[in-house]
């Protein structure tokens, strides 16, 4: 049975359970777009396959898919949201100046707390696609998740 991974980060405070559904969807959207053909056998059953989701920090994430997941599945990428939404203290603004090119922000949505609704370009999760394989390939995917911190999603 063949399985699609997703790796949510969970070392972003405002990463809630509906924005990590929210980057979940996305990773199915993208690996249905980019590999119709894997997707269409993924989703054989049902219309919809074996979706597996999964949490960890972005070091612990990075560290896993690149140390394993890049060197021996192939069909597999990052998700960088343009429009990540966070809440962002107003007073904080004017000392953000470096940064405030990749940060957008809507003053008019300023709370009782002087926060206000913002976008930024983040990296919010990962995914991999697992055809068919052996139950001892499933074992070491397992046993290297475990030493990498990437665990099932809270």
């Amino acid at each position: 049975m063949s399985r699609l991974y997703i790796l949510v980060r969970n070392d972003l405070h405002s990463m809630n359970v509906g924005k990590a559904i929210a980057q979940a969807t996305h990773c199915v959207s993208e690996f249905v777009l980019k590999y119709p053909k894997e997707a269409k056998d993924w989703a054989e059953y049902r219309g919809f396959g074996t979706t597996i989701v999964l949490e960890g920090t972005q070091e612990d994430i990075e560290h896993f898919t690149q140390e394993y997941i890049e060197n021996i599945y192939p069909i597999w990428s990052d998700i960088m949201d343009p429009t990540y939404p966070f809440k962002l203290q107003k007073e904080i603004i004017p000392y953000l100046a470096d940064n405030l090119g990749k940060i957008e922000y809507d003053e008019t949505t300023e709370d009782q707390y002087g926060m206000v609704d913002a976008t930024r370009d983040e990296y919010t999760a990962s995914w991999f696609f697992l055809p068919d394989v052996e139950d001892e390939a499933l074992e070491e995917l397992k046993a290297k998740m475990e030493e990498n911190n990437i665990k099932l999603f809270r």
